[in-house]
């Protein structure tokens, strides 16, 4: 996690840690209580998370390598994604030459926040993982069956 994200941290998300380990050896989940920053040392942040029933502990900026926020997800009903295929879609034709990579578009978009998002794709391998980006962040998409 770099410095940035960790400053767009509230109370109530998630953390992952990745040395410290619970006892079945997966690692500690954390959930964020509160986010100190100062004005006069802008490099400077203090995370202060609670760990089970009566756990507390504080992260500074030199643990941030150690902690990763967990994906954000959203939900999307089958019959709310809009068919609205591209150019080369239309003809057949791949984005790349080898039909893999990190941000492909695909023929499908969905409304998010009441604006039209374009649904990517990030291929490489034989699975793929969707989403959308939203104010620079992405937010994987969950297709689900149904009305």
């Amino acid at each position: 996690m770099n410095l940035k994200t960790a400053k767009k941290l509230k109370f109530g998300d998630m953390l992952n840690h990745i040395s410290k380990k619970n006892v079945n050896g997966t690692p500690m989940r954390a959930k964020v209580t509160s986010v100190k920053t100062w004005k006069r040392s802008p490099d400077k942040i203090e995370i202060h998370v609670k760990h089970g029933l009566y756990d507390f502990a504080t992260f500074t900026e030199n643990e941030l390598d150690q902690l990763i926020a967990p994906l954000k997800y959203i939900q999307v009903k089958e019959s709310e994604l809009i068919f609205n295929p591209l150019w080369f879609h239309k003809r057949n034709l791949m984005q790349t030459s080898t039909g893999y990579g990190n941000k492909l578009s695909t023929v499908s978009m969905m409304i998010h926040n009441r604006r039209k998002k374009r649904i990517y794709c990030r291929c490489f391998s034989n699975c793929g993982t969707c989403y959308i980006v939203y104010k620079g962040e992405e937010l994987i998409v969950e297709v689900i069956g149904g009305e």
